[in-house]
């Protein structure tokens, strides 16, 4: 009797597949290492005048936020500044400071005092309501969202309840928790959805990410002419914002435009690779949204409003923490772009890149680090925690087993 064949050795993962969830975790662990180096724990007084800027480091008497304040200089600080040794300090040692107020200083003509809160400070004295009003914005994202994604499988033929699109979409939030790697909540989001259309799944996967990148389009397009409308206030930045929009513009409508598509023989590419006729199923997919042009336009507003929201609640959370520095239209740049920027897989979750670009943003805008930083954690802890309150539609009627759900979304493609 003849010996049954062996089945060949399976391939084992690539270098880069085995060790990059390792790299994300260092990557993340380094950078924000470095921003919380930078970031002062201890509160700052800043003078800024003809000799250049410089800063000692103390502790505020009574309430910092207002335009006018009472710093006392830390015990065993090394000699001064002279701008700051010509100030009269009163019985407590403290120093009465004026924000932007024109002051002498010797021969280095007028100069302005300014401060800065440190980290351990910022927290303390956060607005508890702020972060409670933060918090219901952001559920109110994530409702936004779900019916976004509601309206988009409708324009793909695929009519669920709208119950079933948030029930998903809860899922997939969770499991940005619990699953690793870069796919995460949408991978499991898109394996559900096509077990639940077998005679669909090529339209809802795509669902899903038309999904993502339409967000991620309008994100851009806000960022874009927040940064045109602020004038010269982000010069270091304008040039990548404007052209992250014009290149997401000029991408979506090679996308759905037939003709262009023709002239550009991105059929002809699909018929010829591997896996044509799969990548051909996706793409009928995509150009299915281009005959529902009303529906694709309901879904823009759709997702303009969620980014409204979204923006509304970073604005709320930086006001609890104390910023009085940024106008409200500032947030309409700083909040698209360091989300942008977090989306990249550099770490996990985007946890320590976000906060940098966070930090350096509203710091460039002359506002508090220790505050952008502080708005970047918050946010993000926000979010979890509506993801894990999310975890809650594992029980819902309809629901997977959580067992089933990790064994799909961990056998998946990495």
């Amino acid at each position: 009797m003849a010996a049954p064949a062996s089945s060949p050795p399976a391939k084992g993962k690539s270098w880069l597949a085995r060790w990059r969830w390792p790299l994300q975790i260092g990557c993340a662990v380094l950078v924000l290492a470095w921003v919380l180096r930078m970031i002062p724990w201890t509160d700052v007084a800043l003078h800024t005048g003809a000799q250049g800027a410089s800063q000692v480091q103390g502790e505020f008497l009574g309430e910092w936020k207002a335009d006018r304040v009472r710093f006392r200089v830390r015990e065993g600080e090394a000699e001064l500044p002279q701008a700051f040794r010509d100030l009269a300090r009163d019985g407590e040692g403290a120093w009465t400071l004026e924000r932007g107020a024109a002051v002498a200083s010797g021969a280095a003509g007028e100069s302005h005092f300014d401060w800065r809160p440190g980290m351990l400070r910022v927290f303390r004295e956060m607005d508890p309501r702020g972060l409670a009003l933060a918090l219901s914005l952001f559920a109110v994202g994530q409702l936004i969202v779900a019916t976004r994604w509601w309206r988009l499988l409708r324009g793909a033929g695929i009519s669920v309840p709208w119950f079933e699109s948030l029930r998903l979409t809860c899922l997939g939030l969770f499991f940005n928790l619990a699953v690793p790697g870069l796919t995460g909540g949408d991978l499991v989001k898109a394996v559900l959805a096509a077990r639940a259309h077998p005679e669909m799944k090529p339209q809802a996967v795509v669902s899903i990410v038309f999904d993502r990148l339409l967000g991620l389009l309008c994100m851009a397009l806000l960022a874009a002419a927040a940064v045109v409308a602020s004038g010269s206030v982000f010069d270091e930045i304008r040039v990548p914002v404007l052209a992250a929009a014009v290149a997401g513009v000029l991408g979506a409508v090679a996308l759905l435009s037939r003709g262009l598509r023709r002239a550009l023989g991105l059929e002809w590419l699909l018929a010829r690779l591997p896996l044509g006729g799969v990548l051909r199923k996706l793409d009928d997919a995509v150009t299915t949204y281009a005959t529902v042009p009303g529906e694709l336009a309901f879904c823009v507003l759709l997702s303009f409003l969620n980014h409204l929201t979204v923006i509304g609640g970073i604005l709320v959370l930086g006001r609890a923490f104390g910023d009085t520095v940024l106008s409200w239209t500032s947030y309409f740049a700083v909040a698209p772009v360091a989300t942008i920027v977090s989306a990249l897989p550099i770490a996990p979750g985007g946890w320590g890149w976000g906060e940098a670009v966070y930090s350096s943003l509203f710091a460039m805008l002359g506002a508090s680090a220790a505050i952008g930083l502080a708005t970047s954690i918050s946010f993000r802890l926000l979010q979890m925690a509506i993801s894990l309150v999310a975890g809650l539609f594992l029980f819902a009627p309809g629901s997977a087993r959580l067992s089933d759900m990790k064994r799909m979304s961990q056998s998946a493609p990495q």
